[in-house]
């Protein structure tokens, strides 16, 4: 079991702080910074197989690396290229080669597809993804809390998602808001999850956090702070936890890493917040089993498989678009 000192170290890497009641405030990185050779616009890259690039804007930083938005020199199509940091002591290399294993194995509408991957001239592992226009679920949360039937919505498309990853064998491990691209179609939320990184098959993929993890301990499950294996439960768990902060834009805990510890590890009672369920009365039977289930301290009452999660937000749903 990790102490509360190794979880401490681990929570820099979170992309969101909280109030004293648990309400996000804020979604910007703290702690250590990632270190990788800033790429201009107009910089033309080119990956082991030939394919060539031209940056055009830097989209983000995360926990492994840079993100830019490029453009393919061969076709004009436009990507995402995610390239990996350089920081002593860590190989985040493998991290997006792992991240490419996994891809592969994966096709589906609500994943995000890799189009090619390899190394650039400096030895960096680098990734050519989809790019999805859009706003990340952190992002989006910023504004405060959904409504219900996005908030619906947006996590069963996510579960959806999870569901063929699991049939595949795989298990995310790592969803959380930073995590989930939102992008508009038809006048429709289309998800798009992201960072397949540290995803690993169940029950003998990563084992849990280690110091260089990204991980960030708001939205890990009680096993993996346990450091136990990665199964399917765990992340039917966190897509419990996305449902919760869209729902009531904070999560159901204060705004510390101890709290956020604590509350998994001594199994404390799931408390939602009062004026929120007023507002979703109507269907809050429905939202309290799915919440009750999702976040189940112990993984064996928690919900089996993604798919079991999809079908009753699914029907939840249903019953919102049908009204009263």
């Amino acid at each position: 079991m990790f102490g509360l000192p190794h979880l401490f170290s681990l929570a820099v890497s979170t992309t969101v702080e909280f109030d004293c009641h648990g309400r996000r405030v804020a979604s910007r990185r703290r702690g250590r910074t990632v270190r990788a050779p800033r790429m201009e616009r107009g910089e033309e890259i080119e990956l082991a197989g030939g394919s060539r690039y031209v940056i055009e804007e830097l989209l983000g930083r995360g926990g492994m690396g840079h993100v830019y938005r490029a453009r393919r020199l061969s076709d004009g199509r436009m990507v995402a290229i995610k390239v990996a940091a350089l920081q002593p002591g860590k190989n985040y290399n493998r991290y997006l080669r792992q991240e490419a294993k996994h891809l592969m194995r994966l096709d589906h509408r609500h994943i995000i597809k890799l189009l090619e991957h390899g190394r650039l001239a400096g030895g960096r592992y680098c990734l050519a993804l989809d790019y999805a226009d859009g706003r990340t679920l952190d992002q989006l949360l910023n504004d405060g809390p959904m409504s219900l039937e996005r908030a619906v919505d947006i996590c069963q498309q996510v579960a959806d998602a999870l569901e063929h990853c699991h049939a595949a064998g795989l298990v995310h491990g790592d969803l959380k808001p930073a995590n989930i691209m939102v992008c508009r179609r038809g006048g429709a939320d289309h998800v798009c999850v992201l960072d397949f990184g540290i995803a690993g098959f169940e029950n003998r993929g990563r084992s849990g956090p280690d110091k260089s993890s990204p991980l960030s301990v708001f939205y890990m499950s009680p096993e993996q702070m346990l450091n136990k294996p990665h199964t399917r439960k765990t992340d039917t768990y966190q897509i419990g936890l996305l449902f919760f902060e869209c729902l009531f834009g904070c999560l159901p805990f204060k705004r510390s890493v101890e709290d956020a510890v604590q509350y998994r590890l001594r199994g404390k009672r799931l408390v939602t917040p009062r004026d929120q369920r007023l507002s979703c009365s109507r269907y809050w039977p429905s939202i309290a089993r799915i919440l009750r289930r999702a976040l189940s301290q112990c993984p064996s009452t928690r919900y089996a498989s993604a798919a079991d999660l999809s079908a009753d937000l699914r029907q939840l749903l249903r019953q919102i678009q049908s009204g009263p």
